[in-house]
């Protein structure tokens, strides 16, 4: 049996992510970003998908990797 093929998601709010301190645009790019990269449990998910269907989750619930990801956006990149 094969894995999952990655399927990035539509999400439009995040469980547990605090998107006030983001422009408009930074915050539209950071949900983008976290709809469209795979989450690093393996799961084949989006870090999205992985926070809203699988709370569970040890990497998807990371406060740190979504916290990086801000960090970026804040920054530009």
């Amino acid at each position: 049996q094969t894995a999952p093929t990655f399927v990035p998601s539509d999400a439009t709010e995040i469980p547990g992510v605090d998107l006030n301190s983001l422009s408009e645009a930074q915050r539209n790019h950071l949900v983008y970003r976290l709809n469209m990269e795979p989450c690093p449990c393996g799961c084949n998910a989006s870090i999205a998908a992985c926070r809203i269907n699988h709370p569970n989750c040890p990497l998807g619930k990371e406060k740190e990797l979504v916290e990086k990801i801000m960090a970026e956006e804040r920054k530009g990149q």
